[in-house]
């Protein structure tokens, strides 16, 4: 499990060698626990895999309306995004990742 902020989305899809691909990138910020600040980490969800994900179809509203969400991700083998919590953004950027 891990906590993100969401700050973008994007549908990639085309082919890569021979294979067709078809996925939803969610530009993420979280925690840099090596540094200072926040990294940005790229969230891949196979577009089919949607509405397993987030437990519902998601509409490009829906998609829209993630950008500036907490996000609660959860992964499973392979390191594959497996669930996607979307939180309350009551907390602020701030008080979501600089806690101690």
């Amino acid at each position: 499990m891990a906590k993100y902020i969401c700050m973008g989305v994007l549908q990639k899809s085309g082919e890569f060698n021979g294979k067709p691909y078809d996925n939803m990138i969610l530009q993420c910020l979280k925690a840099n626990p090596d540094g200072f600040g926040m990294e940005v980490e790229p969230i891949k969800v196979k577009t089919a895999l949607v509405p397993d994900v987030f437990d519902k179809p998601m509409t490009a509203q829906d998609f829209k309306n993630l950008v500036g969400m907490n996000l609660t991700v959860y992964f499973g083998k392979f390191n594959v995004v497996d669930t996607v919590i979307v939180n309350d953004p009551a907390e602020s950027i701030a008080d979501t990742f600089m806690r101690v």
